[in-house]
């Protein structure tokens, strides 16, 4: 593929790192056209395209990424310059979409409806939990975030997302506190100075002072909301690993579910997307157990992400019991007895899941070869099944 120059001159075109624009360099060797070019790469082009039609096919969005990873291997096996044997006047990264998880987006909007419904009606609490699993690169993180532009576009909607780290699974929390330190942030800017006082003045009220200095060491930018507590003079650290005794752990739950509380009645819609569950530490399972299962929240809409193949026991417990609770079955003993020592450690009243939680499971699996298809033709522009199909089938 080539550019004419002021000149009249043939000048090969270069793909730059994020591939968002094409720009001729000075001259060197072109390869005729695209079919010599394909017959020069040989084998080694057929092989290596694999890796984009594998993620294509877990359903991968990030397929800049990938592109630049098959060109870079190619360049370094061949003497041939990609950047001048690939059609690449005919990518088109901006037509690329979500691709066969058309059911998976509608049950999830279906999930925000439920929530803004309630809100609007007034009529009741309500709390939508909805679970998306699969493999890496299946595509979960950009099905949650899908309806992010739906949730901000509402007058006082909120988007929380945090994410676990496997390399920082013992520091407790840290996904809830990072996307709470995101709201704490924006607060003032998505209410306004008027409902932005009255959540002021609510948090001030509502949460006592231990309440609010364990939650600081949690959410530093919570300071925005209410001042901290001058009685909370503890070091980080310290203060961190007592989260490991169940008296401050009882204190931290309860400030963060009557913070959350506050903020469901404040956010329309208040969705919160935690991703990466599967390295999730004990901690935040239980605090997420506890929330989920609060028959107070309103407008509270949570979505957690987990690799099906990773995730740990206590996770795969929290999951099961929250299907039979909401299917009405009691549970096993142990179950029972992990039910309790949630609730005793969250301050809380007694309470079960009702009527006010409803969760919703969504797996994702491999793309179909027509979905794979569908791809390749909005990706190079091409309109002939036949030259497409070929290469989805790899």
């Amino acid at each position: 593929m080539s550019a004419v120059g002021q000149s009249g001159e043939q000048l090969p075109l270069k793909i730059e790192p994020n591939l968002a624009s094409i720009q001729p360099t000075t001259k060197t060797s072109t390869i005729a056209d695209d079919e010599s070019a394909t017959e020069a790469l040989g084998a080694d082009f057929s092989e290596s395209s694999l890796d984009v039609v594998a993620a294509a096919r877990h359903g991968s969005h990030d397929i800049k990424a990938d592109f630049n990873v098959v060109v870079s291997s190619l360049e370094q096996q061949t003497s041939v310059k990609i950047q001048e044997a690939l059609p690449i006047g005919r990518i088109q990264f901006d037509r690329c979409r979500m691709y066969g998880r058309e059911e998976h987006i509608a049950k999830l909007q279906g999930a925000l409806h439920r929530v803004n419904k309630k809100s609007q009606n007034q009529s009741g609490n309500h709390t939508e939990f909805v679970l998306i699993d699969g493999l890496s690169g299946s595509g979960k993180t950009v099905l949650a975030t899908s309806v992010q532009g739906d949730v901000e576009r509402a007058p006082k909607g909120a988007f929380l997302q945090g994410k676990f780290d496997l390399a920082v699974r013992e520091e407790p929390y840290s996904a809830l506190a990072s996307a709470f330190q995101d709201l704490c942030g924006q607060a003032s800017d998505i209410l306004g100075k008027e409902a932005f006082d009255q959540f002021q003045e609510e948090t001030a009220k509502n949460l006592d002072p231990q309440e609010l200095g364990f939650l600081h060491i949690i959410i530093p930018s919570l300071s925005r909301i209410v001042p901290v507590p001058t009685t909370s003079t503890e070091t980080d650290a310290h203060v961190r690993n007592s989260f490991k005794m169940n008296d401050q752990k009882k204190l931290l739950h309860s400030g963060f579910v009557k913070f959350i509380r506050l903020a469901g009645a404040t956010f329309c819609p208040l969705v919160i997307f935690l991703d990466d569950l599967q390295w999730a530490d004990v901690s935040s399972v239980d605090l997420l157990k506890v929330l989920i299962s609060d028959e107070v929240n309103t407008n509270l809409m949570v979505i957690g992400s987990y690799r099906s193949n990773e995730v740990k026991e206590d996770l795969l417990e929290m999951i099961d019991d929250l299907r039979m609770r909401q299917n009405g079955t009691a549970g096993s003993k142990r179950q029972l007895l992990k039910r309790e020592e949630s609730r005793r450690l969250s301050g809380l009243p007694n309470q079960d899941v009702g009527t006010n939680l409803t969760l919703t499971e969504l797996s994702l699996e491999n793309l179909s070869v027509e979905c794979v298809k569908d791809l390749v033709m909005d990706l190079l522009s091409l309109e002939d099944e036949s030259t497409t199909m070929p290469l989805a089938q790899l």
